[in-house]
């Protein structure tokens, strides 16, 4: 099953690289809109791709919704992607997509953040 932030991830690649990931990827149903066709999937990342804005309408767990950006490096070097997940009830689709600007400023600090860790620095003393 392939959701959400990972859809936003996948979303970077290449679509040779996407299908060589999926293909080894099992498309299961965890509930009654998870996407399980590889063409469909495709489609979504496509489209993911273009906005910059992955969405995920109750494919994850029945009766919740998701929007994902991802964090994108210097050299448009995908790394993890933000997301805001809730219920249903206490926040529609809608609702969540209107937080992008939020995702996206997140996102960038996040990338701004994991760029200047340096692995030579160590770890932080004590």
């Amino acid at each position: 099953m392939v959701l959400g932030q990972r859809q936003a991830l996948l979303s970077s690649f290449s679509r040779a690289h996407r299908q060589q990931i999926l293909r080894n990827l099992p498309l299961t149903r965890p509930s009654r809109n998870t996407i399980t066709d590889p063409q469909e999937l495709e489609t979504a990342l496509q489209s993911i791709a273009e906005t910059g804005l992955g969405v995920d309408n109750e494919e994850f767990i029945d009766g919740m919704v998701a929007c994902s950006v991802p964090s994108v490096g210097r050299r448009a070097a995908c790394m993890p992607a933000c997301s805001c997940m809730r219920r249903r009830c206490a926040r529609s689709l809608d609702e969540l997509e209107a937080m992008e600007p939020l995702l996206r400023r997140a996102a960038d600090e996040l990338a701004e953040l994991l760029l200047e860790a340096r692995p030579q620095d160590g770890p932080p003393s004590a």
